[in-house]
């Protein structure tokens, strides 16, 4: 998984736009983050059993992929 959301994650950052100051409110910018989001919560369960690992991602990154593809 964590390779395609790099992958995605590298090309939302190809297409920010440069000749803009403010790109927070950019689709690609806001990708980004949300995918940023998603591999700190992988991070933070990197030493945790996997039933807990899938606990963890039921709780926190299903919130942020139901947003994410919404």
């Amino acid at each position: 998984m964590a390779y395609c959301w790099a992958y995605l994650r590298r090309r939302f950052r190809d297409v920010l736009p440069d000749d803009i100051q403010d790109i927070s409110n950019t689709l690609a910018k806001t990708a980004v983050d949300k995918i940023s989001r998603l591999f700190a919560i992988e991070k933070e369960t990197d030493l945790i059993f996997a039933e807990e690992k899938i606990k963890i991602r039921k709780e926190k990154s299903k919130l942020i992929l139901d947003d994410f593809f919404l």
